[in-house]
């Protein structure tokens, strides 16, 4: 009895379709297993809230970069620590309306020292003082010309009382 060439590729579009649906059900099961349950790739920084994170979408640094590389916006960069009553003052920059309608333009990435000492020490360049604002292209390189260049030393400090410093900066970067 001879076999018809359909019934032959109907046989393996069977076989295919089920190595498929194996597979997405093992990738799924590994995700889970690697992610954890319940836990999201999109979950923001620790201290996102306190920096306006109702309103603005921070990110850590690896999710930053990635963020940045995929949409080519740049990277405005905060460093901060807890314990500094500057970095509070300045979180309160961050609910300006026109801070959180610039903010859209950018990929915002919130660094603590204290928690991320080795990514401080990286943009470091001239002090490890905090808060200490940057832009950074995708590749994370600092965009050296948007500094103070006036400022002998913290180059990369941003009036925390006001918005109008931070405005400032965030136009110069667009």
């Amino acid at each position: 009895m001879k076999r018809s060439p359909l019934s032959s590729v109907g046989m393996r579009s069977a076989r295919d379709f089920r190595l498929r649906r194996l597979f997405v059900a093992v990738l799924g099961l590994l995700l889970v297993v690697v992610a954890g349950p319940g836990v999201r790739a999109d979950q923001p920084p620790r201290d996102a809230q306190d920096w306006n994170g109702a309103e603005i979408v921070w990110h850590d640094y690896a999710s930053g970069l990635a963020q940045a590389e995929r949409t080519g916006k740049p990277v405005l960069t905060v460093f901060h620590a807890n314990w500094c009553p500057h970095c509070r003052t300045f979180r309160a920059v961050f609910k300006s309306p026109d801070i959180v309608s610039l903010a859209k333009s950018f990929v915002l990435v919130i660094v603590n020292i204290d928690d991320e000492p080795a990514i401080n020490r990286k943009y470091a360049i001239d002090g490890g003082y905090v808060p200490r604002t940057m832009v950074l292209d995708a590749k994370g390189v600092v965009r050296t010309a948007l500094r103070d260049q006036q400022a002998r030393e913290y180059q990369y400090f941003v009036d925390p009382r006001s918005p109008d410093a931070l405005l400032e900066l965030m136009l110069r970067a667009m």
